[in-house]
């Protein structure tokens, strides 16, 4: 367990520590010399049957509460101090306000100093100090006497301290500990001949000497050397303990940081798997009592989270009345990364005064770039803020028609994907990509837009045999994940809903046919063309007054269904026209090479429009040049009837169906 000691400044934290532990936690020369606590101390005592406790002794001069705050990263519990000679002063009321903010309740209150005072005097600070906790919004909390000159008291504080612990225990507080490792560093120094050292509470997980690890938000790859676990030698740094990590310097020399680290308060050390650092966070605030206009909407803050201090703005969400309770939701974005996670306690306060301005916890760590303020987002917002469990899972499968990525989610938690799973499924969600949980509403409304999307394509393009898929996906979801609109067309085709050809998706009977324009497009077009010789395709855009990008795409559509084909770049012919001259020139070869006066002679047509022709019969295989001038039957096609290279052949794939 470690418990965190608040209180005013001078009002005997140090000493009580001191008392207790037999350690001194004032380590800075400049500590000695003022004969007060500038930054946060640790110090441990050994309770009865051998439990340890981590005591973390916090600053009380509001100049240094930025330290307190990181004190209170990861903690059971608080002790407040409570000097008998004096009372309840400024710093206690500021202490207990961002305590209660932070819903961080002191376990115990210590009556500190009681040598100094009679006995009435001690009964009046022992009410004092009940009415600053239930100013501060909290119950009456159990009382101790101690006194660090005299040892009054002691043997009962820990005696105490060992039911709290007992009461408690590493694991009830903040801790997660199945997750992955989680380390909110609050103090790094380097040890000489050892390499760089941090220090922390682990709120998550574990890690064994020789594990890897990531320091975050820098990005730093390391490995843990050794490890002390509540000032011990150990081999496995445990959620709950208060853990000094050695790293290996190699890792950091390479990083470019050096051997003496570079690395300081508000990182923290991490599982690899958990480095995803961010500078927007969606959180839950508790607004501090007495604020004259509410939160600062749209202004700069300054954000404690972990071990760490930042500049943030901060925009509230709109969200629906109730959705939170009396809590308020918002938006911040940070002047640099953290490594935040759902479910950590934060602190927010005004940059000029240092006031407390709200307390709370991250939503979510990782929202999205855009449209983070929209109403369809703060129905999501609206869903995290509600208590764990069915709940919030029903609400955030209705405010999400994309669906809700579990692995996501459970990363955001340092949780496992299958922690979600069935809390999901017990809500009825559906999972038509594995974790991807969608409500049953939405799957069905997906599949029925694809249904509707593949019959407005059939529609807009009666000659395509199938639309594509990809087209499919696009037209009906954009934003989506692709995985999931494809999951839908799997379903649709196993259904019957749907048929699937090749890559290609129609539906069930539909049989290709030229559109009506198309189709009164041939009936002009067809009397052109049995022009000899046929115009080109330019004379026939002016002719039939279309753009030639139009005409190329009915072109196309027109040789699709075998009404003509293009013999040339700038030349199509009917398909019965093509085939009575390739019947002629059949008959012509089969006898003798034909040169091309034969084959003018024999049908008819001028030079120019037949060496075109007899071109196109070489490239489909028809024909082949005897070396001579003439041409002869090919006995073995090369197949370029399918070839790329044909150009009357047009794929489906280079047809527009817009």
């Amino acid at each position: 367990m470690i418990l965190a000691i608040a209180g005013h400044v001078d009002h005997g934290k140090t000493a009580m520590v001191a008392a207790l532990t037999g350690t001194d936690t004032d380590r800075l020369p400049e500590e000695k010399a003022r004969g007060m606590s500038i930054d946060i101390g640790f110090a441990y005592a050994d309770l009865a049957g051998g439990r340890r406790i981590g005591l973390v002794d916090m600053p009380g001069h509001e100049r240094f509460l930025g330290n307190l705050i990181a004190g209170l990263a990861a903690v059971d519990g608080v002790l407040l101090v409570v000097a008998a000679d004096s009372g309840p002063q400024a710093q206690t009321h500021a202490q207990l306000a961002i305590l209660s903010l932070l819903d961080l309740p002191p376990s115990l209150v210590v009556l500190s100093k009681v040598d100094r005072v009679d006995d009435a005097r001690r009964a009046a600070a022992s009410a004092e100090a009940q009415a600053a906790l239930r100013a501060a919004g909290m119950a009456d909390r159990p009382l101790q006497p101690f006194s660090a000159a005299s040892g009054e008291g002691r043997a009962a504080l820990l005696s105490r301290l060992h039911e709290l612990a007992g009461r408690q225990g590493a694991g009830n507080g903040p801790w997660a500990r199945d997750g992955r490792f989680r380390l909110s560093v609050d103090r790094a120094f380097l040890r000489p001949g050892a390499g760089p050292v941090v220090t922390g509470g682990v709120t998550a997980g574990r890690l064994a000497a020789g594990d890897a690890a990531m320091l975050s938000p820098a990005g730093i790859a390391v490995r843990a050397r050794e490890i002390r676990a509540m000032d011990r030698p150990a081999e496995v740094a445990l959620a709950g303990q208060r853990c000094a990590i050695g790293l290996s310097a190699r890792a950091l020399d390479r990083a470019g940081v050096g051997r003496s680290g570079g690395i300081g308060r508000g990182q923290w050390l991490l599982h690899p798997d958990l480095h995803r650092p961010s500078q927007r966070l969606d959180v839950l605030l508790r607004p501090g009592a007495g604020l004259p206009t509410g939160l600062p909407d749209g202004r700069q803050v300054t954000l404690h989270l972990g071990a760490a201090r930042l500049q943030a703005r901060l925009a509230l969400h709109d969200l629906p009345p109730g959705a939170a309770n009396d809590a308020v939701a918002g938006h911040l974005r940070l002047d640099r990364p953290v490594a935040a996670l759902a479910g950590d306690r934060l602190l927010l306060r005004d940059p000029a005064s240092g006031a407390a301005l709200a307390a709370g916890r991250v939503l979510d760590p990782w929202p999205p770039d855009r449209g983070m303020m929209r109403p369809a987002r703060a129905a999501q917002v609206a869903a995290l803020a509600m208590p764990d469990g069915s709940r919030q899972a029903a609400a955030l499968l209705a405010a999400s028609p994309d669906g809700v990525d579990l692995a996501r989610l459970a990363l955001s938690r340092n949780a496992e994907p299958a922690a979600l799973a069935g809390l999901y499924e017990g809500v009825g969600a559906v999972q038509p990509v594995p974790g991807l949980a969608l409500a049953p509403a939405e799957w069905r409304n997906l599949q029925a837009a694809l249904a509707d999307a593949v019959a407005a394509a059939h529609a807009a393009a009666p000659e395509a045999s199938g639309i594509g898929r990809g087209q499919i996906v696009r037209a009906v979801s954009p934003r989506r994940p692709a995985a999931l609109a494809a999951a839908g067309l799997d379903a649709l085709v196993a259904a019957g809903r749907l048929a699937e050809r090749g890559d290609r998706v129609a539906r069930p009977g539909h049989v290709p046919r030229l559109r009506a324009a198309d189709e009164a497009l041939w009936l002009r077009l067809a009397p052109l063309l049995a022009e000899r010789p046929p115009p080109t395709v330019p004379v026939l855009g002016k002719r039939l007054g279309l753009s030639a990008g139009s005409l190329d795409r009915a072109l196309g559509r027109l040789a699709t269904f075998g009404h003509l084909v293009r013999i040339a770049g700038n030349r199509v012919v009917a398909a019965a026209d093509l085939a009575v001259w390739q019947a002629a020139l059949r008959d012509l070869a089969a006898r003798n090479p034909v040169g091309i006066r034969d084959f003018c002679d024999a049908t008819g047509l001028g030079r120019n429009f037949a060496v075109a022709l007899l071109e196109h019969c070489d490239r489909t295989g028809m024909t082949r040049p005897d070396g001579a001038g003439g041409r002869v039957l090919a006995t073995e096609p090369d197949g370029a009837e399918d070839g790329p290279s044909r150009p009357d052949v047009i794929k489906l794939s280079d047809t527009s169906f817009t």
